[in-house]
């Protein structure tokens, strides 16, 4: 036998489960933001600057999204997980050849902090100099649409490995600059590295069978 809706009770039901705020709460984490630079594994001379919009998900995991720059029509390209040494360490070596160091960017001043105050922002390096990233770039943006697989990404992770002007032109855009940063950065000294990470300077990262990453 069918029953009559009243209309109080059909708002009831159309009503969202959720208020618009907290819908929106994951992005509203993101609130911490890093500018540094990727290189296509396996082909270090693909290279890019990536805006990281990041929270903190654990104590020993960090996640970002990824961005092509920082305006309102910025194009999300990726995402990078962050993970504590430690934290990598108890996972096993096939898995760390999919994470790359960030002591370099830290050391050299490739990786920066915009926003944050001077002080601040060397606590935090101090701390991301001891940490790994997995990274995986969605959208090749000199194309319109995300086309493919996702492609696994490095860091730098020496000098004159970045092509010449990539940093130049960033520092120019925020009003830093890299060589006076990594003056700053003297005191920062990381630990040595964990044994099987920053496998993608040789293509050896995605080794599984046809080429696939494991």
């Amino acid at each position: 036998m069918a029953t009559r809706t009243t209309r109080c009770e059909r708002s009831r039901t159309a009503q969202p489960a959720t208020s618009a705020p907290a819908v929106a709460a994951p992005l509203a984490q993101l609130g911490l933001y890093l500018d540094g630079f990727h290189r296509r594994d396996g082909h270090p001379d693909d290279q890019m600057r990536a805006i990281h919009y990041c929270a903190q998900r654990t104590a020993d995991l960090i996640q970002c999204a990824l961005f092509d720059g920082t305006g309102a029509d910025a194009k999300l390209i990726g995402i990078e997980y962050v993970v504590t040494e430690s934290a990598l360490a108890r996972l096993p070596e096939h898995e760390r050849a999919l994470w790359h160091s960030h002591a370099y960017e830290v050391t050299s001043g490739q990786l920066v902090a915009p926003g944050l105050s001077a002080a601040d922002e060397h606590a935090l390096m101090e701390k991301i100099a001891h940490t790994y990233g997995k990274t995986w770039h969605t959208w090749d943006t000199t194309q319109p649409l995300p086309l493919g697989r996702p492609e696994l990404m490095m860091s730098f992770t020496a000098d004159g490995q970045a092509r010449p002007g990539l940093t130049d032109a960033r520092d120019e855009a925020l009003g830093i600059s890299a060589p006076e940063i990594r003056a700053r950065r003297a005191d920062i000294h990381p630990p040595p590295l964990l044994p099987g990470v920053d496998r993608g300077e040789e293509g050896e990262s995605c080794a599984g069978p046809g080429g696939e990453c494991r």
